[in-house]
């Protein structure tokens, strides 16, 4: 049997080397952060646009400049690095960030051929390595403006080749004309993730009141209901959509925010109640109970689609709820915890549902009122 003493000695030593040998890991992590942090400003996407090419190249040699002096200090690889700062930003889809990255790969390691780098790192345009020694290079289009004209600006269409080597006409080769093609391909992915951006976090409702909001599409609503007259009365066609937008977080003022849309089917104008009930349940007992009701009045011209980020309480304010709840002792009381279990959406119009959701199906009984009433439930 070990003494206490020597008990303390031996836990030391192996959590002393356990802490010595993740040492050189978080060190390379750090590394990568402090690169990443030089190279993402260099990699925020371009807007299509027909431009000159020397935006696009200056682009360029500032994003394998970072990369040679990464290089020289056992910093990331090339494909990585790219990879990780475009993807810091929206803009660049998955196939817009590999096909950039493996052009600017492709133009370090030209670069780095020819020897277009001093021995600090800087970029120069004159050759230094192998039989082309003294010749000069220059950037040029992968796909020539005349048949990409929105790539005329992005570091994903350029390339560098000896200055007595450029291109002659605007006859596409073969690896010229599936470039154009992937660049397509990009127009179209950065375009539909525009669209999605813009259905799920545009135009949002402000749920900071309950009441409708003011303004132009209240007054064509107002419009609208006058023209359609008795018939505002019959019960509307509505479908939602609801997911969790965000778990509760310093920066969210620790809410937890649910994504409501609603969509109107009918081809009336008509207003709808939108309630969502946010569930918890305590850890001691697993009781139930509701760590939020937030609501929304929404008016809705005929088709119309509107969207809302409905949010909980301030989840410390509920500790003292929580131990009320899992009945702790005043010394245990600050240690008070819950889980969320999840959480339904009800849409209501002239007091009756009409659509309602949920986070799970088991929850989607929690939608009628009479069903948590009859059942003591939030």
């Amino acid at each position: 049997m070990f003494h206490p003493s020597k008990k303390t000695f031996y836990f030391a030593l192996v959590l002393g080397l356990l802490l010595q040998a993740s040492q050189p890991l978080m060190h390379a992590q750090g590394r990568k952060d402090a690169w990443l942090k030089k190279m993402a400003p260099l990699m925020k996407p371009t807007p299509f646009a027909n431009s000159s090419l020397g935006k696009a190249q200056g682009q360029m040699i500032k994003v394998i400049s970072v990369l040679e002096r990464a290089d020289q200090t056992d910093g990331p690889k090339p494909n990585e690095l790219i990879t990780r700062a475009c993807e810091t930003y929206p803009g660049h889809g998955p196939f817009r960030t590999m096909i950039t990255a493996n052009i600017v790969e492709q133009a370090y390691e030209e670069a780095k051929y020819l020897g277009l780098f001093d021995k600090k790192g800087k970029f120069e345009a004159t050759v230094k390595n192998g039989p082309n020694v003294g010749k000069r290079i220059q950037f040029e289009y992968i796909v020539p403006p005349e048949k990409a004209p929105e790539f005329s600006q992005d570091i994903a269409n350029i390339r560098i080749v000896l200055t007595s080597q450029k291109r002659q006409g605007k006859t596409l080769d073969r690896f010229e004309k599936i470039h154009l093609l992937k660049l397509k391909e990009i127009q179209r992915e950065t375009r539909s993730r525009l669209v999605l951006h813009e259905r799920e976090s545009g135009h949002m409702l402000d749920t900071s009141f309950s009441t409708p909001d003011k303004g132009p599409h209240f007054e064509k609503w107002e419009a609208s209901m006058e023209l359609a007259g008795e018939a505002t009365s019959s019960i509307p066609q509505i479908k939602i959509e609801a997911r969790k937008r965000s778990s509760a977080s310093r920066s969210n003022g620790e809410k937890l925010a649910v994504w409501v849309k609603v969509d109107n089917l009918s081809d009336i104008p008509t207003q709808v109640s939108v309630h969502c009930y946010m569930l918890g349940r305590t850890e001691r007992k697993r009781i139930l109970f509701n760590i939020g009701h937030a609501s929304k009045e929404v008016v809705l011209l005929p088709r119309d689609v509107q969207q809302m980020l409905l949010r909980s309480r301030p989840f410390p304010s509920m500790k003292n709820h929580v131990a009320d709840l899992d009945q702790l002792p005043k010394k245990e009381r600050g240690k008070a915890k819950f889980f969320v279990r999840g959480w339904v959406v009800r849409v209501e119009h002239n007091g009756k549902v009409v659509a309602s959701g949920a986070s799970m199906p088991s929850l989607l009984p929690f939608a009628d009122e009479k069903f948590r009433e009859l059942n003591g439930l939030p």
